[in-house]
């Protein structure tokens, strides 16, 4: 069917550049289109094509201006943060789907975002992906650029491919930083520019690798890289990009490729194989793990285990992988992950973050999860040690966060450290649990 004949596409659009890019090349095939652009998120742009604006919060709004523009497919793009379900504004279509909303909110991005593509499929709506509209956003095979990775690069490829593939079943890291074999940096829930804009250590001749995660939902969250990305890469002295090709979309592409090669780094897209992901990645979430104690006047919630055994294995995972000993669990999504920093900043960057929906019920959410109370190779704050991880601003941050508790995964911890910890914890409001000690 001629590309003009076909039923109108309709774009549910974030915010970014990616719906617009995708609307120029659906505008381009000359089939028509209608964008419903998302309140404070799409890019004023969209309003060069036939558009609707509506909040987050007017589902109604949304599939009502789709029906009527004839759009029987739909694409979803662009970013969009975590809302507050305190304040959206909800239409009757909304509280008619309240139920199916509220499933959908649950767990990490990926899990979420299923939901959601269910959710339009349900109301009658194919959800297509860039692929299938635009493949020309996806990365080639090979160097974008004049520039390639040498052997240490490529070795640090490899290493960044393989912790992405080992977070996999976390839902979590779709771009980790790696030199040589060290993992300097894992992408948290702020994404890629965030965890780039918080690397404070020395990785010049790095390399950002950035891909899907294994069974990733493609038709909605692509990973995406652009101007900004090689712009924040060349800053920090990174030798070069490599991208899952034909899975990671390259914005601006012409753009990213002379910004590279002024910068002397590398964009390349790159095949990486599957990799076999650790058994104990894989087990079910126990409800209580058993061998772990509360120290303190505080017990985790039932939510609250769930959240430290998946943070249990997580760390397991990273130990595996020579990587961080710290990660912040939220309402079973992953908040933040150590790589190099310290585990204080993990807290901070975390605290800057909710789930969806997180802040709609008023009390404490969340888990910080440390390997241990030891000493770190980098110390709490830098690259000396400077004392245990369970010290007073551990406590006071968590606690300012608005986080329910603190675990620690191995140990025993020391009976009169423990002692004192459990007072911290008291008077932070938040509990505390650490292994058994041996009888």
């Amino acid at each position: 069917m001629p590309a003009a004949t076909r039923p109108a596409l309709g774009i549910l659009a974030g915010g970014g550049a990616l719906p617009i890019e995708i609307a120029d090349a659906v505008a381009r095939s000359g089939r028509p289109l209608h964008i419903v652009g998302i309140e404070g998120e799409a890019d004023p742009a969209i309003g060069r094509y036939p558009h609707t604006w509506v909040n987050l919060g007017g589902i109604g709004a949304m599939t009502r201006a789709l029906r009527q523009h004839g759009c029987r497919e739909l694409v979803i793009a662009g970013s969009t943060r975590r809302p507050n379900l305190m304040r959206l504004r909800p239409d009757l279509g909304f509280l008619t789907s309240l139920p199916d909303l509220v499933r959908c909110l649950r767990g990490g991005d990926d899990s979420v975002l299923r939901r959601v593509v269910r959710f339009f499929e349900a109301k009658g709506l194919q959800v297509l992906g860039v692929e299938d509209v635009a493949p020309h956003l996806l990365a080639p095979p090979g160097p974008l650029g004049s520039h390639a990775p040498g052997e240490a690069q490529r070795t640090a490829i490899a290493r960044g491919f393989a912790m992405i593939r080992a977070l996999g079943p976390f839902d979590v890291g779709q771009a980790v930083v790696a030199a040589g074999e060290r993992i300097v940096a894992i992408e948290g829930a702020g994404g890629t520019d965030a965890m780039l804009d918080g690397i404070a250590t020395d990785v010049k001749g790095g390399v950002l690798a950035k891909g899907p995660k294994p069974g990733q939902e493609m038709r909605v969250d692509v990973p995406t890289i652009g101007p900004e990305t090689v712009r924040r890469c060349a800053a920090l002295g990174l030798a070069g990009i490599a991208v899952l090709r034909g899975s990671t979309i390259v914005l601006a592409r012409e753009e990213v490729r002379g910004r590279a090669d002024r910068a002397g780094l590398f964009v390349i897209g790159v095949d990486v194989p599957e990799v076999t992901i650790a058994a104990h990645a894989a087990t079910a979430i126990e409800m209580r793990p058993r061998d772990l104690a509360v120290l303190g006047h505080k017990c985790p919630s039932a939510e609250d285990w769930k959240d430290i055994a998946l943070g249990r294995r997580l760390l397991a995972v990273l130990k595996a992988e020579g990587a961080g000993y710290s990660a912040v669990i939220a309402r079973r999504y992953v908040l933040a992950v150590e790589g190099e920093e310290p585990s204080i900043d993990v807290v901070r960057r975390a605290a800057k973050l909710r789930p969806w929906g997180g802040r709609l019920a008023r009390r404490r959410a969340g888990v910080v999860v440390v390997r241990d109370q030891s000493y770190r190779p980098w110390g709490l704050d830098g690259y000396a040690p400077s004392g245990p991880v369970l010290e007073d601003r551990l406590f006071r941050l968590a606690s300012e966060a608005g986080m329910a508790g603190i675990a620690c995964t191995e140990g025993p911890v020391p009976f009169g450290l423990a002692t004192d910890a459990a007072r911290r914890a008291d008077a932070a409001g938040i509990f505390l649990v650490a292994p058994r000690a041996a009888p």
